[in-house]
């Protein structure tokens, strides 16, 4: 398979990235360090940095990160992941390298396919980008929340858009939402205003804790 990466996550005519499965979630907007150690994602961090190229984030859904066997299996991963880009990284003594990755756009695995070098690929297709949507008045309460989480955390109140229903979405996705497989379905969904319904169920079940 040919591969066509990109500086640009946003550019439509990507459609084969690297993949790196973790056992996690990774939403929109999210950042995350990674230790890296196996040689098959020193080799992609490496061409990340120089090329200035991105690759996706996927969850786990059965088997390890790790192939620390020559005929250990590739894990089964999620359909949905999420683009990242690297915005620091820093060479340990021990020979690792920690990185520090910011996630976009997010992304549906077509196909799947393993490199030489034991570095999954997929062909995907982009997740359309959402515009900017009002929060209807049923969500008060939401706003209220992540205003609540704000005020403890004023470094990042000025980055948050209360009024775009997307960017709310994730906010509170990442704030409230702590089961892997319950995280997956919300980044699955294209539509900020049932991520933000489901959030909503969730914290009345929660009993607004």
């Amino acid at each position: 398979m040919s591969e066509s990466f990109a500086s640009d996550p946003f550019a439509p005519e990507v459609d084969a990235i690297p993949l790196f499965p973790l056992g996690l979630v990774l939403y929109p907007g999210s950042q995350l360090e990674l230790r890296i150690f196996e040689p098959r994602y020193h080799a992609l961090i490496e061409r990340c940095i120089d090329s200035n190229l991105g690759f996706g984030v996927v969850r786990i859904e059965e088997g390890v990160e790790a192939l620390r066997e020559p005929d250990a299996r590739q894990p089964t991963i999620a359909p949905v992941g999420s683009f990242v880009r690297i915005i620091h990284h820093a060479e340990l003594s021990s020979g690792q390298r920690l990185v520090r990755v910011l996630a976009g756009r997010r992304f549906e695995v077509l196909v799947t396919e393993e490199q030489k070098d034991r570095l999954m690929i997929g062909r995907v297709s982009w997740l359309r980008e959402e515009p900017v949507e009002e929060i209807p008045a049923e969500f008060d309460r939401l706003i209220e929340v992540l205003r609540d989480f704000a005020a403890q955390h004023p470094q990042v109140a000025d980055a948050i858009d209360f009024a775009d229903a997307s960017e709310v979405s994730w906010w509170l996705t990442r704030l409230r939402v702590k089961d892997s497989s319950l995280g997956q379905e919300i980044l699955s969904l294209n539509n900020p205003i049932e991520r933000l319904r489901t959030i909503y169920q969730i914290i009345a079940l929660e009993g607004d804790s």
